[in-house]
């Protein structure tokens, strides 16, 4: 993309949803915290209709030479580029792969602690659902670990290389050795939670 959008469409969007009765907000600076904050507020206390909120924003911001511009998307920003760009955002540009302490210290105080006290609480009822539902329980942790319950495949016939006649028998014969009625339910007997049909 060489141009700007508009020369290739010009339907204002925001106007068409505030026709659909949408409560449409507009952020002209996606680097603007407050009115981004300001617009989420606004959105929190929207009751009885969907919002929709426009960010304006520039590709490459704050690279030199690159905002806004086409090669911003598929080419290498460059040395010079990255250098730039540092020192526009006042890292230390002749630091590679340095993160400033404050972002550490931020994500712990932020997303850090509530995800650990999610986690925590989300680990608690999976206890609490162990106690009252052993058997789904170990179903949901195999799924996780992705392991199949022992002696799966005790029982199962073998067949060795090149003494198969027809490709559909082996499979055939290893359902039919399964408990069970019917075939689906042979191996649901056996892996629970993995077959279907």
């Amino acid at each position: 993309m060489k141009a700007k959008p508009k020369l290739a469409f010009s339907e204002d969007v925001g106007t068409r949803f505030e026709a659909y009765g949408w409560n449409v907000l507009r952020i002209r600076d996606a680097n603007d915290l407050d009115e981004i904050e300001k617009a989420l507020r606004a959105f929190l206390a929207t009751k009885g209709r969907p919002t929709f909120i426009f960010l304006e924003s520039h590709i490459a911001y704050g690279v030199p030479g690159k905002p806004d511009h086409h090669s911003a998307h598929g080419e290498p920003l460059g040395e010079e580029a990255i250098h730039g760009a540092k020192k526009f955002f006042g890292l230390d540009p002749d630091k590679q792969f340095d993160v400033p302490p404050a972002v550490y210290e931020t994500f712990r105080a932020g997303i850090g602690a509530r995800g650990k006290a999610l986690s925590s609480a989300w680990w608690a009822k999976v206890a609490e659902y162990k106690k009252q539902h052993p058997e789904l329980a170990d179903q949901l942790e195999r799924m996780q670990k992705r392991r199949l319950p022992e002696g799966w495949d005790k029982g199962l016939p073998t067949f060795p290389w090149g003494e198969v006649d027809d490709p559909k028998n082996p499979g055939k014969k290893k359902i039919a050795a399964w408990p069970g009625a019917k075939p689906p339910e042979r191996c649901r007997t056996r892996l629970p939670r993995t077959c279907r049909g």
